[in-house]
């Protein structure tokens, strides 16, 4: 990708050129006359599209354009593909109404998410999640989703990032040197960012969750590295969570709820309140399903908000899989 030296009117003609690029495609297909390099157009297209994505704020005007773009070629059906398309390596097969998109976009986020910056990270992760909740594209997308829930959930991680380290430059004043290193992202970096998420795309997630979603299988190398992005953390994989065939089972999203609770208890005001966030946006998705994620809970408490602050989480006693849990409160 290319370095962040770009403007807003640099972002806005890259959309222009993404949707120049479709077009095309689309018109190549209308008339069955696809061209050797459409395939490589495509992929260019949607590059251009999650840059976009990730320097245009969550949630805003500028984002909606990329949304309704990409809704607009999958309902319209303007990219699906079913013909042999011409390439240097023989002819290639696009059966799908976005060729490409859910690869390139998890292909993306699993090279990069580490370095990006927090706010292109949060941008990304929110254009993502709200195609998922408008069903813009094929599940396999919640491969991101999974990623980041095994990073922040089901993996060891600081609470706060490391001090950046900087070059050792006696005539410049620290201020002014530039950082040349930094720790791996910490939960306060990421929990933000997974409330998010949560909010706009949980409720499919509680779902595939709920009835452990089985996914059409991945095919070649590069897909099947991909898929690793489902596979349990080693948190989860040491307390014997079941990830199911695809990496939605019931058992996983207790494991994230249960992690969110302890995080919840913690001493740091900004780390509880953010889990606490996270926390309640998951019990509110579980309320809106019925099956193996609430069967067993015999007693739910309302959770009750206390705006921007966070959440203020009251449970009473709970049954889950026989256990039992105790009264405990939330700060």
């Amino acid at each position: 990708m290319a370095a962040r030296a770009l403007n807003k009117a640099d972002y806005v003609n890259l959309l222009d050129y993404a949707r120049d690029v479709l077009a095309k495609a689309s018109r190549s297909i209308l008339i069955q006359r696809p061209s050797t390099g459409m395939g490589r157009g495509i992929h260019n297209a949607w590059t251009s599209i999650i840059e976009c994505a990730e320097e245009f704020e969550a949630e805003g005007r500028d984002q909606d354009r990329l949304i309704f773009l990409i809704l607009e070629a999958r309902t319209n059906n303007t990219l699906s593909i079913s013909s042999l398309i011409p390439s240097p390596q023989g002819e290639i097969c696009l059966v799908t109404k976005l060729p490409f998109f859910v690869k390139d976009l998890v292909a993306a986020w699993a090279s990069r998410w580490e370095s990006m910056r927090a706010q292109h990270r949060e941008n990304l992760l929110a254009f993502t999640a709200r195609l998922v909740a408008a069903g813009g594209c094929s599940d396999w997308i919640f491969l991101y989703g999974l990623s980041l829930l095994r990073e922040v959930l089901e993996t060891a991680r600081p609470l706060f990032p490391a001090a950046p380290r900087f070059a050792t430059r006696p005539a410049l004043p620290p201020p002014l040197q530039t950082p040349v290193s930094f720790g791996p992202p910490s939960l306060l970096e990421l929990l933000p960012t997974l409330s998010r998420f949560l909010v706009l795309a949980g409720t499919r997630l509680a779902a595939l969750c709920n009835c452990s979603a089985d996914l059409a299988p991945l095919q070649g190398d590069e897909d099947r590295r991909l898929r690793s992005l489902a596979d349990l953390g080693p948190l989860a994989g040491a307390a014997g969570v079941n990830g199911g065939p695809s990496g939605f089972a019931p058992t996983r999203w207790l494991f994230w709820t249960q992690r969110l609770e302890t995080l919840s208890g913690c001493g740091d005001q900004i780390i509880a309140s953010e889990a606490g966030a996270c926390l309640g946006s998951m019990w509110d998705k579980e309320m809106l399903l019925c099956g193996p994620l609430t069967r067993d809970r015999v007693l739910r408490q309302m959770r009750i908000g206390r705006g921007a602050g966070g959440w203020e989480l009251t449970r009473g006693v709970e049954v889950f899989e026989g256990q039992q849990e105790g009264s405990r409160r939330l700060e």
